[in-house]
């Protein structure tokens, strides 16, 4: 039983090993690719001082666009979203409630009156003789 177990944790320290060298190859070889990047290469016969500027120009661009990447994602982030909801004949508590809430952009098109006219009005037309 205790072999077992013994060679259990031998695989598991050595596939742990073997995952921790695979990453750190792959690091290795992004910073050697990252070093010998040049994406203004025009021609082999390019002095080495050509090469030497056209490296620095590269870092700086990639410096440069990673600084503007970050930047654009911090501050799409950080954006207020606004959207709009339309509630159709809200009742005199919930339209109360949401001017407390957004009274700086709430609007109310006033369509339609909630009261009909009829019931608050009357008309009684009565005529005059006229002497």
């Amino acid at each position: 039983m205790s072999k077992k177990i013994l060679f259990s944790s031998f695989i598991s320290f050595f596939l742990q090993r073997k995952e921790k060298e695979c990453f750190k190859l792959m690091f290795d070889h992004c910073i050697s690719y990252l070093k010998t990047v040049n994406i203004y290469r025009k021609k082999e016969d390019d002095t080495v001082e050509k090469q030497q500027t056209q490296l620095i120009a590269t870092r700086l661009f990639i410096i440069l666009f990673l600084i503007s990447l970050t930047g654009l994602v911090g501050y799409a982030s950080l954006t207020v979203r606004l959207s709009d909801v339309q509630i159709k004949n809200p009742s005199q508590s919930t339209f109360e409630q949401l001017y407390m809430d957004y009274s700086e952009t709430l609007i109310c098109p006033c369509s339609q009156t909630s009261i009909e006219m009829r019931q608050f009005t009357d008309f009684n037309i009565s005529y005059h003789q006229v002497i």
